[in-house]
């Protein structure tokens, strides 16, 4: 915080502020902790959560009511159980097939979930918002998704209070290329998302390909693009590393579109042509098991190489990151996901070990490891093959891979330079001396929200 300036306020609405091991929770916690540095005092509404709090950040809990497990809860079911689990099924036995229970569920989805199984929180959210705003004076809302329900509820909080919005997405919404509902629901929903967003001042989303896409349905001059981070004081080189050439992995492999098999496929050819030996690699996914990557495993014969660790507390999976010769990070090899970074990408600047990207060519992520010097992004199994090869060989001789990162391109990815950029935003559409302003939705109020 600048010596002696006023702190104004601004109220953030999101879902998972208060679960840290939700990689979608980094991105608020991350603003958050560092918007006082620029004048910004944030107060965060969020559902209630078992999980003790462990921020500085002022938090506002409120009941949610969880559409799916209140179905669950309905026919008997642990709400801590996912429903395959209820029903004694393994998870994801075959990459990238769905199950009967996966087709029930999304049916049950597009005829109740809407917009989303979030949106029991839509009451409890706006009434503690309105409670808020109604006995302090905030400066600006900041709603980030998904859910999406959390754009719906800032839309309510701004029809009724007229004060300046930032929506902001951390995946799209319609567009998503992970929407996986009727196009009869996504027609339905395309109308409700522009409906919802044009009363937003900003609309910001995490990659410069994402906001282009978000341009062709809310125009060119309210999206703007804020880069995740990675927390700046979890940033250090590890003292001890792996003694041996150690792959990890953290994170969900979502079913297989997150595949290794390209890893898999060069790693059994180096060791067939020789130029590596099986008994100096080490490969660890951790994260939650998924039974096609134990198939998968079985299939190279790579039970000696490979270990699927499982779910770990995230300081565990920080220390196992930081520890590591390599770090493993895997895209979906499809053109659509050329403008997603992965949460998990950010979190790994941190760790400050060389990262080995393998996706569609031509992604955001390849330009941010050419840019930060952190590590290669490679597309096919020959340019996979090369990496190995060259750092195994600087592995054998040095008895580490050194680090190259350039400080200060990768502090430009930190959560202070995302909190920086919001707040430019922040000051942007508040105008203090008439109490509300915006250059492109000034004094424009949105009609009540309507569902159905």
């Amino acid at each position: 915080m600048s010596e002696g300036k006023h702190l104004h306020k601004v109220l953030i609405i999101t879902y998972y502020f208060s679960k840290p091991e939700q990689i979608g929770s980094m991105r608020l916690r991350g603003l958050a902790k560092f918007l006082p540095e620029f004048d910004w005092e944030p107060v965060v509404i969020t559902p209630i959560s078992d999980t003790p709090h462990d921020t500085e950040t002022r938090i506002e809990q409120t009941l949610d009511v969880n559409l799916i497990d209140k179905w669950k809860r309905r026919f008997g079911i642990d709400s801590g159980l996912s429903l395959k689990e209820a029903h004694g099924r393994p998870k994801v036995p075959y990459k990238n097939r769905r199950t009967l229970i996966d087709f029930a569920l999304m049916a049950w989805e597009d005829a109740f979930a809407y917009p989303d199984v979030c949106s029991g929180w839509l009451t409890p959210a706006v009434e503690a918002g309105n409670a808020l705003l109604r006995t302090e004076k905030f400066d600006a809302i900041i709603s980030s998704s998904s859910p999406v329900t959390c754009h719906l509820i800032a839309a309510e909080l701004k029809r009724e209070h007229n004060i300046p919005w930032i929506a902001d997405l951390r995946d799209l919404w319609t567009q998503n290329h992970y929407y996986h509902h009727t196009p009869i629901r996504k027609l339905v929903e395309m109308k409700l998302e522009r409906d919802i967003l044009a009363s937003a001042d900003r609309v910001t989303t995490v990659s410069d390909p994402l906001s282009r896409e978000l341009m062709k349905i809310h125009g060119n001059e309210r999206v703007q693009t804020i880069h995740n981070g990675f927390d700046p004081t979890e940033r250090q080189l590890s003292e001890t590393l792996s003694s041996q050439f150690r792959i990890t992995h953290t994170g969900s492999l979502y079913r297989g579109r997150r595949d290794p098999d390209p890893l898999f496929r060069a790693l059994k050819e180096l060791i067939e042509e020789g130029r590596l030996n099986s008994s100096d690699i080490k490969l660890a996914f951790v994260g939650e098991t998924e039974e096609w990557l134990t198939r998968e495993v079985e299939k190279y014969s790579f039970e000696d190489i490979v270990s699927v660790v499982g779910r770990v507390p995230r300081d565990e999976a920080l220390r196992m990151q930081k520890e590591s010769q390599i770090l493993l990070l895997l895209t979906w090899n499809d053109p659509r996901e050329t403008g997603v970074y992965t949460g998990k990408l950010f979190e790994y600047l941190a760790s400050m070990r060389p990262i080995l990207s393998i996706g569609p060519k031509g992604s955001v992520v390849d330009d941010l490891l050419r840019i930060t010097q952190t590590g290669r992004h490679v597309s096919t199994v020959e340019q996979t093959k090369d990496a190995l090869v060259k750092w195994h060989a600087e592995f054998m001789s040095m008895g580490r891979v050194k680090y190259r990162g350039v400080e200060g391109e990768v502090d430009r990815f930190s959560h202070r330079e995302m909190a920086r950029k919001f707040a430019h935003i922040l000051n942007e559409i508040h105008k203090p001396e008439d109490g509300f302003s915006s250059s492109v939705n000034r004094g424009k109020r949105s009609a009540p929200i309507q569902l159905s």
